[in-house]
């Protein structure tokens, strides 16, 4: 961790001390140094008031967008004025006269300012409206396990809400509204309701996410955010606490928490209507994934109530087929770790990378960190979604829009039982 704070600490510092003392060298700036070394006074003192624990969320919030505003347009200036000075001593080894290397000069320079203005542009649009957006993203899943009486099941995937960071007027109440106009018939909610505290879930918050409504009901697994532990405690069971004061908010909203267990959901069959009742299983597990947070759920006793597979008969013969599962996992990582080689769960829906916030095509930093880090994933008849969410630790977004996933289901033609 010490290491990591002393990247970023360079690639603050860095890019000041070498825009002043290459390309600013020999330039007087007079009154305008006081403006010049502002930002990175500021981030200094950010630095300093986060260290000596003052006021946490805004102070790592406004570091944030002081790196995002500041610190990575000019190391973006920085990284091509380097390359600059790179390319006219290569064209001066090749004996390139001094109007090409000005015109280079001029081109790298260029480039640089056009770059660190186009990032600052896209940080203030990210830090104001990219995070108020709220995008609608639909998916399709088919599976042969799927019964016929649960064709066509719209299931509404939410994640990563971070209270705290939804709570400007309007926001939560604008979620909820979209949410219900879907009509869906199970709302999926995959964890991270909190930043750090239960105190984020006050009164209007609780009010308008109980109003959230889909047929079968909501149901929701925690994620690690949801265990508090973010947070100093005057007693050594401060966050075992928080924690649980978390979950009994989500029961008092109206949601049903699945801690290592399963639910069932059923329909009258297309068969046999009154003599018949076809079956889905939905499966939540408390948070596992990879460090630093690591494992603390238990899949096989979320799976222990789950019938391990269906018998039934046509015309010619008994045939037998695994129970249609949806499993709620908050960390992606999950479905490679364990669901895939150990389950035959067929749709697994997860949060937890956020995208990094920022996303362009299939390009994100997210990827560097996760296989499974934003959309749709299929290994053979089995789906991942992996939700960009909703809010976050800090309030940026580019790209990685808040979203609400809508994922219906279907029976592949000719089969379900």
């Amino acid at each position: 961790m010490h290491l990591f704070y002393l990247i970023v600490s360079l690639l603050v510092i860095l890019p000041d001390l070498y825009i002043r003392l290459v390309c600013l060298r020999g330039i007087s700036l007079g009154w305008w140094n006081l403006l010049y070394w502002a930002p990175l006074a500021f981030f200094l003192f950010l630095v300093v008031m986060y260290f000596a624990g003052g006021s946490q969320p805004f102070v790592f919030k406004s570091m944030v967008a002081s790196i995002l505003c500041f610190t990575v347009p000019k190391l973006l200036f920085t990284i091509m004025s380097i390359l600059c000075l790179g390319a006219v001593y290569a064209a001066g080894c090749f004996g390139a006269q001094e109007t090409v290397r000005s015109a280079l000069t001029g081109v790298f320079n260029a480039i640089g300012i056009g770059l660190a203005g186009s990032f600052l542009i896209l940080a203030l649009y990210g830090l104001t409206a990219g995070v108020k957006r709220l995008d609608v993203r639909e998916e399709v899943f088919e599976s042969d396990s799927l019964p016929a009486s649960f064709d066509g099941y719209r299931i509404v995937h939410l994640s990563d809400l971070h209270a705290s960071s939804y709570s400007a007027p309007g926001m939560v109440e604008r979620l909820v509204t979209t949410v219900n106009d879907l009509d869906a018939d199970m709302i999926a909610f995959t964890g991270d309701l909190v930043n750090s505290s239960p105190s984020e879930l006050d009164e209007r918050m609780m009010s308008a996410l109980s109003s959230l409504r889909a047929h079968d009901g909501v149901f929701a697994v925690v994620g690690n955010h949801d265990y508090c532990e973010y947070h100093e405690y005057d007693t050594p069971d401060g966050a075992a606490r928080a924690f649980a004061e978390v979950v009994r908010c989500e029961r008092a909203m109206g949601w049903r928490v699945l801690m290592d267990s399963s639910a069932v959901i059923t329909r009258p069959s297309v068969s046999a209507p009154d003599k018949k009742q076809d079956s889905i299983y939905v499966i939540g597990v408390e948070h596992c994934g990879k460090p630093p947070f690591g494992s603390r759920g238990d899949l096989q006793k979320a799976l222990s109530g789950v019938p391990p597979v269906f018998f039934y008969s046509d015309a010619d013969s008994v045939r037998s087929s695994s129970p249609f599962k949806i499993l709620l996992s908050h960390d992606s990582s999950h479905w490679r770790m364990e669901v895939l080689p150990h389950t035959d769960i067929q749709l697994t829906l997860s949060g937890h990378t956020h995208a990094m916030q920022f996303r362009i095509g299939r390009f994100s930093p997210s990827r560097w960190m996760y296989r499974e880090w934003y959309g749709v994933y299929r290994e053979g008849a089995r789906m991942l979604n992996v939700s960009a969410g909703l809010g976050g630790s800090f309030p940026f977004r580019i790209g990685a829009w808040p979203e609400i996933v809508v994922i219906t289901l279907h029976t592949l033609s000719g089969q379900g039982n």
